[in-house]
């Protein structure tokens, strides 16, 4: 006759098997509900990497074609979102409260009149839009009979010196950053311009490679610079979530240049340090009519504000609408590690705003949606030549160096040395900006950008490692 612990042990070992029954069909009830979510999401896969006989990947996913864009179903995507939400704790992907379904339906609303104007399915349509009326300057490289490959036709793979670069004196003299005056330019540009309807092997190489590059043509960046470039939709979309009132984190300059700084109980600033740059908030209306009133003869010791909004958690999840490209979606090509997703920053510049030279501890991918963006770019190992602020200071990991004054650079002898290369990022661009990679980033007139950061790569950890970092 069985004892009663030897009961008990057995009831304990059925409930222990039902449970486990339970566990594995509620996995594969959400793996294939989020399967088939993204897949409503992303119908055509446009954010799927390519596959080629140089990768190992095993999911294969048909090549799309690149005259149709189906827009994204709101209802799905929150659901998909709301999955991933509850999947991956360490995601940023905002769940919409219930709270906020009011401003959701009047972003629904604004979404569906624009798309009822301007068809999203007509890819010609949009990237004729956007070459013909934003990309309005041209910029050509400055000795392309010098370089060993064309930025417009790269190889297959990264060639050797990839990217080419110039002494940082040639670069400004040619072009100095408060120059803003718009107009065809030569410039010392050394990166690759792949377009997303036919080189994406290539770019998948070059991003597996861990090297910057361009990306030009995205259907879903082009339609995104297509929406926010049309008359009063942004501001209708920020009325619509939040309220014309609805103040955001905004950067204020009494010149400018914007420096980062930061303090802390680590920090100790030096004596004569002084606060670069003040944290204000300001609507985005406020904020566009101190832009549209900027020039090319605007005095760069004259105030300017670098406006900022970011998706995380639950605040501001229309931009993951306005910008799928953003999704921590696997197996997209723009989220290298979906599992390290941190949001979506966005900034956007006045006329002459300038973001001073520094590194990130972490893979970028930057979109511009409108207006145009210079950035000067620095490999890794340039860091003791950029002569950055040490550990310890407000501004670590920034150039002391006012790269804008070459009278200036016989102050920092290193600096001198410094070689770097320059790219202007226009409407429906994508810059691909690895870990570590130094940038410096100047406005060239009033503009939108985005990014998100997708995961660290310690390819370049000794060069930064020079430097104290």
């Amino acid at each position: 006759m069985e004892s009663a612990a030897t009961r008990l042990r057995r009831v304990w070992g059925i409930l222990f098997l039902v449970g486990c029954g339970f566990v594995l069909l509620g996995s594969v009830i959400l793996h294939a509900a989020i399967g088939q979510e993204f897949d409503d999401v992303d119908p055509l896969h446009l954010l799927r990497l390519p596959i080629s006989s140089s990768t190992s990947r095993s999911l294969p996913h048909p090549q799309p074609p690149q005259d149709r864009l189906v827009t994204n179903d709101n209802k799905r995507e929150r659901m998909a979102m709301q999955l991933l939400g509850q999947r991956k704790k360490k995601r940023s992907v905002p769940i919409i409260a219930e709270d906020s379904e009011a401003s959701s339906l009047d972003y629904r609303k604004i979404r569906a009149e624009h798309e009822a104007q301007f068809p999203p399915d007509d890819v010609a349509r949009m990237r004729q839009f956007v070459t013909e009326s934003l990309r309005q300057n041209t910029y050509t490289p400055i000795m392309p009979e010098i370089m060993p490959y064309d930025i417009y036709h790269c190889p297959d793979t990264p060639p050797d010196g990839y990217p080419i670069d110039w002494n940082i004196r040639d670069v400004v003299e040619n072009w100095n950053p408060d120059d803003t005056e718009p107009r065809n330019r030569q410039i010392y540009q050394g990166i690759c311009v792949f377009d997303a309807a036919t080189d994406m092997d290539k770019a998948l190489a070059y991003r597996e490679k861990e090297v910057p590059f361009i990306l030009q043509n995205n259907p879903h960046l082009l339609q995104t610079s297509e929406r926010w470039n049309q008359p009063n939709y942004l501001q209708n979309i920020f009325d619509a979530t939040g309220g014309s009132k609805k103040e955001f984190r905004t950067e204020y300059s009494h010149n400018n240049h914007f420096m980062y700084w930061k303090l802390g109980k680590r920090i100790r600033p030096p004596r004569d340090w002084k606060q670069p740059t003040e944290n204000i908030f300001m609507s985005y209306v406020e904020w566009l009519k101190k832009a549209q009133q900027s020039s090319p003869e605007l005095d760069t010791n004259q105030d300017h504000w670098y406006f900022r909004i970011n998706a995380q958690n639950s605040e501001n999840p229309f931009l993951y609408d306005e910008l799928p490209v953003f999704l921590p979606e696997p197996n997209n090509f723009f989220m290298v590690d979906p599992n390290e997703e941190r949001g979506i920053n966005c900034r956007f510049g006045m006329r002459g705003v300038i973001a001073e030279t520094h590194f990130d501890s972490s893979r970028n991918f930057v979109v511009l949606l409108g207006g145009e963006r210079r950035y000067i770019l620095g490999h890794p190992k340039e860091c003791p030549n950029f002569c950055l602020y040490p550990h310890g200071h407000p501004s670590a990991r920034h150039s002391a160096v006012d790269w804008s004054e070459p009278a200036t650079y016989a102050e920092h002898p290193l600096f001198e040395h410094a070689r770097v290369n320059e790219v202007v990022l226009q409407a429906g661009d994508a810059l691909y900006l690895p870990t570590f990679w130094f940038h410096y980033i100047i406005s060239q007139n009033l503009n939108y950008q985005c990014n998100a950061r997708s995961g660290f790569t310690n390819n370049y950890q000794n060069d930064i490692r020079t430097c104290g970092f």
